[in-house]
C-alpha cells in the first residue's frame, strides 16, 4: 500500500459535478439496462466496412448509434449541411454542437411528427469526431425527445454517450489536431469541440469502467494521451482510497 494515496485528478467542483450528473443519468435510466451496455472500441468491431468518408458512411454510423441507443432511426431525419449556418437560423434551434471552427451538428424537436438532426460534411474527415456529434445530438433525442428533461442541458447530454458505451469516441474528440500544408508553409493546428473536458471524460470513463467492471487496462490503450493520463490517475485515486461513488 503506498504511503501517500493518490489525489483526485479533478478539482472538487468538477468532481461532484460528475458524479451528481452520473447518479442524474441512473435516474432518468435503469442503471441495470446501462450497465448492460458494452463499452464500444474504435476499431474494426465497430468501422466494420469500407470507410469512404461521405454521407453514405454518415448514415451508417446514424444506424449503428441508434441501435446502440435503443432508438427507432426512422423517428429522425438526419441532414447534412456545407458551411456554418446563418445566425437567424440558428435563433431557431436551441440546441447545437459547437466546436471553435463552427457548429459540428444540431438538433430540432420543433417539427411535429419527427425529429431532425443536421450534420456538418466536414466531420466525414473525422469518424471519431462524427461518431461523438452524433452521438451527442442522439443524445438530446434520448433527454428532451423522450421527455426525460424538460429544460436543455449540454454538458449533461455529453455526457450521456459514456453511459451508452460511446464514451472513448467522445474523450479522444474534445481535441483535434488537423496538419495542414502549403506551398510554403506546413503545421499543425487544434480545434476543441464538445461541451465537456478531456480531464472530465478521463475521470467518468475510468468510474464507469470501474464500476462495470471492465478490463481498465485494455481500454486504456484506446485513449488519447490526455484522456488516458486523467483514466490512470483516476483509476488509482479510486482503488487507493477505496471509494464507490455510485
Amino acid at each position: 500500500m503506498p504511503f501517500f494515496k493518490a489525489k483526485c485528478p479533478l478539482e472538487y467542483y468538477h468532481k461532484e459535478w460528475a458524479v451528481e450528473a452520473g447518479k442524474l443519468i441512473f435516474n432518468l435510466f435503469n442503471k441495470m439496462y446501462l450497465y448492460n451496455k458494452p463499452i464500444i472500441l474504435p476499431d474494426r468491431s465497430f468501422f466494420d466496412w469500407d470507410y469512404q468518408a461521405d454521407e453514405e458512411d454518415a448514415d451508417i454510423i446514424f444506424e449503428k448509434i441508434c441501435k446502440i441507443m435503443d432508438i427507432n432511426s426512422s423517428n429522425i431525419k438526419l441532414m447534412f449541411y456545407d458551411g456554418k449556418p446563418e445566425k437567424s437560423f440558428l435563433e431557431n434551434i436551441p440546441h447545437h454542437s459547437q466546436n471553435e471552427d463552427g457548429f459540428a451538428g444540431l438538433y430540432h424537436d420543433s417539427y411535429s411528427f419527427y425529429k431532425q438532426i443536421d450534420i456538418e460534411i466536414s466531420l466525414f474527415k473525422e469518424p471519431l469526431s462524427l461518431v461523438s456529434t452524433l452521438a451527442h445530438e442522439l443524445s438530446h433525442f434520448k433527454l428532451l425527445g423522450e421527455k426525460r428533461i424538460s429544460n436543455n442541458d449540454e454538458e449533461l447530454t455529453d455526457l450521456l454517450p459514456v453511459f451508452f458505451g460511446l464514451g472513448i469516441f467522445s474523450a479522444n474528440s474534445v481535441i483535434v489536431y488537423k496538419k495542414f500544408q502549403s506551398l510554403s508553409t506546413h503545421g499543425w493546428s487544434l480545434s476543441k469541440k464538445g461541451y465537456l473536458s478531456e480531464p472530465m471524460f478521463g475521470f467518468v470513463l475510468a468510474l464507469w469502467a470501474l464500476y462495470k467492471n471492465d478490463d481498465v487496462d485494455f481500454i486504456k490503450k484506446f485513449l488519447n494521451p490526455n484522456v488516458k493520463s486523467i483514466f490512470i490517475k483516476t483509476i488509482k485515486y479510486v482503488t487507493q482510497n477505496n471509494i464507490e461513488y455510485w
